[in-house]
């Protein structure tokens, strides 16, 4: 069932870090190397992220966290932010390990679609990492094309090097 969330109570809070483990995990890597204790990196990283959603994301008028629940346990979720009346920028799209390989990025990301066709022809953009095969393969199923143009992260205004800009565009 897709869940459109404009805020995180305490349980899911847990429940959408449970989805993320892997990539707080990762970032801790990422950006603390010399950081040892992975436990207390994680726990690092996930109060950060539940910091930038309860203090700037969630405030923001046309930013959306979607997530996919299954038999009551959230299993995948992305982030949708409106850039302007047709475009809208889909990051950190995330499936949880245990439930990956089952269709429910896929899902999501049909559902999330077929919510915007409501309001008309728009352009949903997005990127993925060359390396993260999983995701561009999950992108193309949903019926996003590969562009030529150079992706582009709309919430940092900034160029991504190493990734793939995709598009998917309904009616335009």
């Amino acid at each position: 069932m897709l869940l459109n969330v404009k805020r995180l109570s305490q349980v899911e809070a847990r429940k959408l870090m449970m989805v993320y483990e892997e990539s707080n995990v990762g970032n801790n890597k990422c950006f603390f190397p010399d950081n040892k204790d992975i436990s207390k990196g994680k726990k690092a990283e996930e109060e950060k992220f539940l910091d930038y959603l309860s203090n700037d994301f969630f405030k923001l008028d046309n930013s959306v966290l979607y997530v996919w629940e299954e038999d009551k346990i959230w299993v995948s979720a992305l982030r949708l932010y409106k850039i302007n009346e047709k475009l809208y920028f889909l990051e950190a799209l995330e499936t949880h390990p245990g439930y990956r390989r089952k269709g429910y990025g896929k899902k999501l990301i049909d559902n999330l679609i077929e919510e915007l066709k409501q309001n008309g022809n728009f352009i949903l953009k997005s990127y993925v990492y060359e390396n993260n095969i999983a995701s561009l393969n999950t992108h193309l199923r949903c019926g996003f094309v590969e562009e030529e143009d150079r992706a582009f992260d709309y919430v940092d205004e900034s160029y991504v090097d190493n990734s793939i800009s995709l598009a998917f565009k309904y009616g335009v």
